[in-house]
């Protein structure tokens, strides 16, 4: 009996010590969003693709890269894919989601004094819709009040792709369309809370084919 147990944890062990296959490996996060086309839903690829891993090694931050709409003053949109130092898994959870919510709002918040800012308040925004049977990406909407008196919605959703997070920034300056609300924040107008998520469906579109 005892030989039969030895012989069946010998039998076991290749399969129990075997590293599991790292779902992040082939393309980085730069070669990834470098690779994303240079117009998205009629925003233009603003600059070239920045690769954080690359100036802080070992920083979890990944790369980025920028869009902004035609014409002056429409508003800006920031991709980013990383990893965010959770180790390498097949399924990140929606509490790692949550988490890297709590790092961005941190993020808005730090970045206030330096950039001119105050932020007004923070409350849900529409989700974005992802491709196929994957879970739409949660946002939310951060109203910010620039010193030269400007409004500005910061929008950030996140989600994951690939074993990594994928975040969409886009701040989309207030127009005569937005109506005030009881808490003090305002009402995005239909037709730019439209366009946060028409450019997000199709950003995770063009990341899931990167992926491939």
């Amino acid at each position: 009996m005892l030989r039969r147990w030895l012989l069946l944890v010998v039998c076991l062990a290749p399969a129990i010590g075997a590293a599991q296959p790292d779902p992040r490996a082939g393309r980085s996060a730069f070669e990834i969003v470098a690779s994303l086309p240079q117009r998205l839903w009629g925003l233009q690829r603003e600059g070239e693709p920045f690769d954080y891993e690359r100036r802080l090694p070992g920083s979890g931050l990944g790369a980025s890269v920028g869009y902004r709409f035609e014409g002056a003053g429409q508003g800006r949109a920031t991709v980013y894919l990383y990893d965010g130092h959770v180790p390498p898994r097949a399924a990140l959870d929606e509490a790692d989601v949550r988490r890297q919510f709590q790092v961005a709002f941190r993020e808005i918040e730090a970045l206030g004094p330096r950039l001119r800012y105050r932020v007004l308040g923070t409350v849900s925004a529409a989700p974005i819709a992802a491709p196929g049977t994957e879970p739409a990406l949660p946002c939310f909407r951060t109203l910010l009040a620039q010193e030269s008196g400007l409004r500005v919605e910061s929008f950030t959703c996140i989600g994951v792709m690939g074993a990594r997070f994928v975040k969409l920034r886009m701040s989309l300056p207030l127009d005569g369309a937005a109506a005030p609300l009881p808490d003090g924040l305002l009402l995005l107008s239909p037709q730019r809370e439209a366009e946060m998520t028409a450019f997000g469906a199709a950003m995770l579109a063009a990341m899931r084919e990167a992926l491939r």
